[in-house]
């Protein structure tokens, strides 16, 4: 009976410190999601929220720099130079072709808008234009 009352416990032992993980791990993810609301919230804040947004571009995760590299730009002005111009050197592409979107944007205003954003939107508009179904509505060309 004493082996088995171990065994038991060490049972019980293991299924709670995973079932502690797995909420620790869905606050974790749920925590950058708040932290990407609020990345693109303070961009929506204009210039005053450069300051508040350069702590997040030490963010562990590449989610949350993203957005604050992305609020960055559509902010844009003299005070977010210098954080954009931290983010070149940041270890995610997109980060560092955001904040190059962004730099850009300072000397050719509506560059971020027009940018490579831009025609990947076009792009992945055009291919799934491909793939809609006709209206049938529309008379054909030949009618």
């Amino acid at each position: 009976m004493g082996a088995a009352y171990v065994y038991l416990n060490m049972r019980v032992l293991l299924t709670l410190f995973l079932l502690t993980a797995a909420v620790g791990l869905g606050n974790q993810a749920g925590d950058v999601k708040q932290r990407v609301k609020a990345a693109r919230a303070l961009g929506k804040a204009g210039s005053g929220g450069v300051e508040q947004l350069k702590p997040y571009l030490q963010d562990g995760s590449a989610e949350v720099r993203r957005a604050a590299v992305s609020s960055l730009a559509e902010i844009g002005g003299q005070a977010a130079l210098d954080p954009l111009t931290a983010a070149l050197g940041d270890g995610d592409g997109e980060v560092q072709m955001t904040a190059t979107s962004g730099l850009v944007n300072f000397y050719l205003p509506g560059y971020y808008q027009s940018g490579w954003r831009s025609r990947l939107k076009r792009g992945t508009d055009s291919l799934l234009d491909r793939f809609r179904e006709d209206n049938e509505q529309i008379g054909r060309a030949h009618v």
